[in-house]
């Protein structure tokens, strides 16, 4: 017990010493969505599409300034540069991976043995990623190409329990996602060339969330088993960002967008901007956090907040 003490005591003293140096850059126009409380922005595309989750009205996509909604049931997670929506939907039974095309919604294919799964990312060539079951209880990473459900695998081969799910794909086809491995830890990957790749090194229970077309990867990982760190895999490197953070997206200029827990053990989560080694906090509303879900190549962040023990309200950053 006194070992986890102090390793936690640690812990915190490094995010103190961590989060002490970044400062609230109110720099930023903060635009609201107008879809509503306890909605969320899922992605948002360079031309400044969002789409997100409302609590009541199911998806929506948001076209500057004009919000349509996708219906009950339905679930929007992703949208490319040409407008491109991904997620899924509910029928009252099981949820199935669906992608909105020209406004009208068409349902991807299972894996075989499967019955359900979920879309959740797209890039300009209308490849898709997300997760589907193979059987029941057992849901393995998934890419929609052409029309086809590829099963990528995952990281264990033996293991009774084995799952796997994707979370991004690049414009070159590179796919990031995480799998449980053989000895039963979960580890980020990178599928490429038809193979898939750990990218955990020292077995510190990861996940990779988004990849951009340079390959660089972004995630967390908890190297001590206590701590959760934003990290940027790069060149074959993995650098931490923050401690008790997750990164959640990057762009193809290096702009990384996540979150980040500040003031310690009850404190409140922020979303961030780290650029080339400096690390801006996003305004939030009075005594509320940050939920930080994309960034685009144009710097605009995807997310949402509110004030404290009040619902979130779905949100766009832009620079000023």
């Amino acid at each position: 017990m006194r070992v986890l003490i102090l390793a936690l005591a640690s812990c915190s003293l490094a995010l103190v010493l961590a989060s002490a140096a970044p400062s609230a850059d109110r720099g930023w126009t903060v635009t609201d969505l107008g879809v509503g409380p306890g909605s969320t922005a899922s992605a948002v595309n360079d031309g400044g599409q969002v789409v997100g989750n409302t609590s009541t009205r199911g998806g929506f996509v948001w076209d500057h300034g004009t919000a349509r909604y996708l219906g009950p049931g339905t679930v929007a997670n992703a949208i490319n540069d040409r407008g491109d929506v991904v997620g899924s939907y509910y029928n009252g039974s099981t949820t199935h991976p669906v992608v909105w095309h020209d406004g009208a919604m068409s349902e991807l294919p299972l894996l075989a043995g499967g019955s359900f799964g979920w879309a959740l990312a797209i890039n300009n060539s209308g490849d898709i990623v997300g997760q589907a079951d193979v059987s029941p209880g057992f849901a393995h990473a998934v890419l929609w190409r052409a029309g086809q459900a590829i099963d990528l695998g995952t990281l264990c081969i033996t293991r009774f329990i084995c799952y796997s799910g994707a979370h991004a794909i690049n414009e070159r086809g590179v796919v990031v996602g995480q799998s449980i491995t053989e000895a039963g830890s979960t580890h980020a990957f990178i599928w490429k060339d038809g193979a898939m790749t750990d990218l955990d090194t020292v077995d510190s229970d990861s996940r990779a969330f988004a990849i951009n077309n340079r390959g660089d990867i972004v995630g967390s990982n908890s190297p001590t088993g206590l701590c959760q760190c934003a990290v940027l895999w790069h060149n074959g490197t993995i650098d931490t960002l923050a401690l008790d953070s997750v990164a959640y997206a990057v762009n193809n200029r290096g702009q990384v967008a996540g979150v980040t827990l500040v003031g310690g053990i009850g404190g409140t989560w922020t979303g961030f901007v780290w650029d080339n080694g400096v690390t801006t906090y996003l305004p939030s509303s009075p005594g509320g956090g940050t939920q930080v879900t994309a960034i685009n190549n144009r710097g605009q962040v995807a997310g949402s907040t509110g004030s404290a023990g009040e619902p979130g309200h779905a949100v766009i950053y832009t620079r000023d």
